[in-house]
C-alpha cells in the first residue's frame, strides 16, 4: 500500500483541502485521495487503480487549504469554497450567488466512505454551477455517497491570502503538453482539475518538469477494462500558487537532505574559509569516554534553531569500540559537547543524521551491515530499527538520500568501488542491490563515500573521499548525471576537490568529511568537516572544523 502522510493545514474552522495534480516519478496510473480534513491537519496518500498492487514511487502534490465560504480577492474577482455529496452519478451543485464570468472548478473527495480507488469528474461548469460524480475504475461499478470539497475561482492573476497566483484553463489530451505561466513563481505550487467529461474512461491528472515559468501536463487514464490508455481533448483548470513555506531546506522534510534554492552555487572548496574557532571538537572536549584520541566524521542537524553535531569517538584504549558523540550551538560555529548517543561493543562512525516524516533516523555502518537506527529521544536516545543492507563486505561510510521518488543508499567495496542500493520504504530491511553493482570500479580517487549527499537545482551531488596517496587525503564531488535501479552515470564538477591539506595545523595532512548546509541568499553553506594532521601519535589525531562557503562558491 502506499503510504499515507498527515499534513498540516493551519488553524481553520472549516477548511476544504485540493490536492492535485501528482508529479510523474512512477509511471502507473494514480492519484490523490484524502480523508480527516479537519481544522488543523488533514490525511492524503497516493491511490493507485484497483486493477495496480497500490506500491508505488513518492509523488509531490501541491496543496491548498482554505476556509469554506466567499472571499474576495484584491483584483476584484472572487472564491467559492464550499462542500457537497456525490456518488457515481450526476449530481449538481448551484453557487449561492453567480460569477461574473464561467469560473475555474477544483473538486476533490475528501473522505474514504468507499475503498475502492476513486477520481472526481467534473463538467458542465458555468458561472450558476457545475456537475460533479466520483467514479471508480472501469472495471468497477457503483460507489457509495463521499463528501467533496470545492474551490471556484475566476480566471486571473492577483494574490489570495497573502500568496500570488495565476489561474487559467488550457486543453489538453493523453500526451504531455507544456504550459507556460504568464508570470514567474519562485516556489511554485501546482493545482489542476478536468472541467469537462469528454472522455468517460477513468482518468486524473499527472504533471512533471514544474519550473518557475512552466509545468508539463497530461490526462492519465487507467486501463482496468483494456489497454488503450490514450485519452482525448479535455479542457483542464489550473493554479499556480505561490508557496508561503520558508523552511530552511525546500522538501518534503527538513530536511529529507540539504537542498539549495533555484540558482544557489555548488558548494565547493574553492573559496572555503576556516572559522576563527576551528577546530571547534577536539579529543579533549569529550568528558564521558575516559582518554580519547581523537573526533572526526562530523555530521549536523539544524532543529528549532538550535545546531546539533553527530561524530565518531575514538579511545585507543577500548577498541574495538567506538561510540557516536553529540554536541549542540546556537550559531553553527561555536560547540559545546554534550555527550555520548550510542554506543555498542563494534566500531560505529560516520554518523549521518536526517529527519523524514517527523522521524529522526542515523545510519552508523557496523562491520559488513548497514544498521538503520531512528530516534526515540531526538538527539540522545537511538533504536536499532533493522538492517538496510548485510552483505559479504564492508560498506564503509554509507550516505542515505531521497532522490526522485525513491530512497538510495551509496557505500563502497574495497575503497575503491562504488555500490549503490535502493528502496521506496526507507525502513525496509534488505535493500534491492543495484542492477549495475559494483556502478564503478578502479577508483581510488572517488569510491568510498566522504559527506551528506545535496541537491541543488533537483542535480544530485556526492562527495567521496580522495585515498590514492593516504586514505583521508581529500574530499572530492561528482554530479549523479544518471540513476536508476539499472542505470548510474557521475562526473567530477569543476572546483574538485572540495577540502585537501592547508596550513601547518589541524589539516595539514588531509580532510575527509563534508556535511554542507545553505545558510540562505547571500549567506552561503556552513560545512561540517574533519582534518588530519601529521603526526606520529593518535592523540589528537584527528578533529573537527566548521568552514564557511560564499554563496559563489
Amino acid at each position: 500500500m502506499s503510504r499515507g502522510r498527515r499534513t498540516k493545514a493551519g488553524q481553520y474552522e472549516s477548511p476544504v483541502v485540493i490536492a492535485s495534480s501528482l508529479s510523474y516519478a512512477g509511471s502507473n496510473p494514480c492519484h490523490v485521495r484524502l480523508q480527516n480534513v479537519s481544522s488543523e491537519s488533514f490525511d492524503a496518500r497516493i491511490e493507485e487503480w484497483d486493477y495496480l498492487n497500490d506500491i508505488h514511487y513518492d509523488e509531490t502534490v501541491g496543496s491548498l487549504a482554505i476556509e469554506s465560504g466567499t472571499h474576495g480577492l484584491d483584483n476584484g474577482s472572487t472564491v467559492k469554497v464550499g462542500r457537497t455529496l456525490a456518488d457515481h452519478t450526476w449530481s449538481s451543485v448551484s453557487f449561492d450567488q453567480t460569477f461574473d464570468q464561467t469560473p475555474l472548478v477544483f473538486c476533490q473527495s475528501e473522505t474514504m466512505q468507499g475503498n475502492q480507488a476513486i477520481v472526481t469528474r467534473v463538467s458542465n461548469v458555468s458561472s450558476e454551477g457545475f456537475d460533479v460524480k466520483v467514479q471508480e475504475e472501469e472495471a468497477n461499478g457503483s460507489h457509495k455517497v463521499e463528501s467533496l470539497g470545492y474551490v471556484a475561482i475566476e480566471p486571473g492573476v492577483g494574490t489570495l491570502h497573502g500568496m500570488a497566483f495565476e489561474a487559467g484553463r488550457t486543453t489538453i489530451d493523453g500526451h504531455w503538453h507544456s504550459l507556460s505561466f504568464e508570470n514567474g513563481f519562485t516556489n511554485p505550487v501546482f493545482l489542476a482539475g478536468m472541467q469537462t467529461y469528454n472522455g468517460s474512461n477513468p482518468a486524473g491528472l499527472r504533471h512533471r518538469n514544474l519550473s518557475e515559468t512552466s509545468v508539463t501536463v497530461k490526462v492519465d487514464e487507467e486501463r482496468s477494462l483494456d489497454d488503450e490508455m490514450y485519452h482525448i481533448e479535455e479542457q483542464i483548470a489550473y493554479l499556480v500558487l505561490e508557496s508561503n513555506e520558508t523552511p530552511l531546506y525546500v522538501g518534503e522534510t527538513i530536511p529529507e537532505m540539504p537542498h539549495a534554492p533555484h540558482g544557489a552555487t555548488l558548494p565547493t572548496g574553492t573559496h572555503f574559509h576556516p572559522s576563527d574557532a576551528t577546530p571547534v571538537l577536539r579529543a579533549s572536549d569529550v568528558t564521558d569516554y575516559g582518554a580519547v584520541d581523537y573526533v572526526a566524521d562530523p555530521f549536523m542537524f539544524v532543529e528549532e534553531g538550535t545546531w546539533h553535531m553527530f561524530f565518531e569517538i575514538v579511545n585507543e584504549n577500548r577498541r574495538p569500540d567506538a561510540p557516536i558523540g553529540h554536541a549542540t550551538s546556537s550559531d553553527g560555529l561555536h560547540w559545546t559537547y554534550n555527550q555520548v548517543v550510542l554506543t555498542k561493543q563494534y566500531h560505529t562512525s560516520f554518523p549521518l543524521v536526517w529527519k523524514y516524516q517527523n522521524e529522526y533516523y542515523m545510519c552508523p555502518p557496523t562491520g559488513k551491515k548497514v544498521e538503520l537506527y531512528k530516534a526515540q529521544q531526538f538527539p540522545t536516545d537511538w533504536t536499532h530499527i533493522g538492517n538496510a543492507i548485510d552483505v559479504d563486505y564492508y560498506p564503509h561510510d554509507p550516505t542515505f538520500v531521497r532522490y526522485k521518488g525513491r530512497w538510495w543508499l551509496f557505500t563502497e567495496r574495497g575503497n575503491e568501488n562504488v555500490m549503490v542500493y535502493h528502496s521506496t520504504d526507507l525502513e525496509r530491511e534488505g535493500w534491492i542491490p543495484h542492477e549495475g553493482n559494483p556502478v564503478v570500479t578502479d577508483r581510488l580517487q572517488a569510491g568510498r563515500q566522504g559527506g551528506r549527499p545535496i541537491v541543488v537545482d533537483d542535480r544530485l551531488f556526492l562527495y567521496f573521499q580522495d585515498s590514492v596517496e593516504n586514505y583521508g587525503d581529500a574530499v572530492r564531488c561528482y554530479e549523479v548525471t544518471d540513476l536508476s535501479p539499472s542505470t548510474y552515470a557521475d562526473q567530477e564538477v569543476s572546483g574538485s576537490p572540495v577540502l585537501h591539506e592547508f596550513g601547518s595545523g589541524w589539516a595539514n595532512n588531509g580532510m575527509h568529511t563534508f556535511d554542507p548546509w545553505w545558510l540562505g541568499p547571500g549567506k552561503g553553506w556552513r560545512c561540517a568537516v574533519d582534518g588530519v594532521r601529521a603526526q606520529e601519535s593518535s592523540e589528537d589525531l584527528w578533529t573537527i572544523g566548521i568552514v564557511d562557503i560564499p554563496p559563489t562558491g
